[in-house]
């Protein structure tokens, strides 16, 4: 019958070639997915330039141990520069163990100066039910700018013309521990955000804006007023109470202000 069907039997090499490809099938998914998420991204070292080293490594060796330098996130530049490490691992187990990765978040702003804000999936294994801008892992290899039109495109369903998408600065060194600092799904173990964090502003116009299609992942999201949001988010970094305290936990509400910091010098410098 196998005969009929044109199949043949396997030689005994043959077999053991097939043995030998599933194991390093199995190798590959165990590597690229332990800790759940199997999006692929690639791994990165922080090293101190020429100019300034001895300064630069403080901050190298303070950015290992805290979420913060004098409260300050440190920026990338002419004293601390991006290294490849040479290894690709799934964005779940750079969480767990909190290896360095590229990342953007994005302010969407429509014309009226509203800033789309979108509220997590209760699923999500970090951050379910905060609230959050659009945010997307840098692919190996993958120029910032390319990571935030991916984001855009994937997580709203819309693309913008080049002049309307823009970096707002040098890219910062993020970190935070969502198990000790909050913002961990009940029932997961270590997750842990270590991420070189370019942010960027999407300008669209109100029909782009009104056609939004967000991914699983959002429950809701609602456009937020710039004014508004960028005074809720100082008053959580002090510790008051408002829209902005359902960021997440307290790292990201730094992230948030030093982004909507720098939004508002893009704004104020446009003629």
């Amino acid at each position: 019958m196998a005969r009929g069907l044109g199949v043949k039997q396997s030689s005994p090499f043959a077999r053991v070639a097939m043995f030998v490809a599933c194991v390093i099938v199995g190798i590959v998914v165990f590597v690229l997915s332990p800790g759940g998420g199997s999006e692929p991204i690639e791994l990165y070292l922080v090293e101190a330039a020429a100019r300034g080293r001895s300064a630069a490594r403080r901050v190298i060796r303070k950015y290992s141990e805290a979420a913060q330098i004098d409260g300050e996130l440190p920026n990338l530049g002419d004293a601390l520069k991006l290294k490849p490490a040479g290894r690709i691992v799934s964005i779940g187990a750079a969480h767990t163990r909190g290896l360095l990765h590229r990342g953007v978040w994005i302010f969407v702003l429509d014309p009226q100066q509203h800033v789309l804000v979108m509220k997590r999936s209760a699923a999500t294994v970090t951050c379910p039910g905060a609230w959050a801008l659009v945010g997307e892992h840098s692919a190996p290899r993958e120029a910032w700018e390319a990571t935030a039109r991916r984001g855009l495109r994937e997580e709203l369903g819309i693309t913008v013309e080049p002049a309307s998408l823009a970096q707002l600065g040098a890219p910062v060194l993020f970190r935070t521990d969502y198990k000790r600092e909050g913002g961990l799904r009940a029932g997961y173990g270590e997750k842990q955000d270590a991420q070189a964090t370019a942010f960027f502003v999407a300008f669209v116009d109100n029909a782009t804006a009104s056609q939004l299609r967000p991914d699983s992942e959002v429950a809701d999201y609602r456009w937020k007023a710039l004014r508004e949001l960028d005074a809720d988010a100082r008053a959580a970094a002090r510790g008051t109470l408002g829209f902005a305290t359902a960021f997440c936990n307290e790292p990201i509400r730094r992230l948030l202000v030093l982004g909507l910091k720098r939004l508002r010098a893009r704004l104020d410098s446009r003629p």
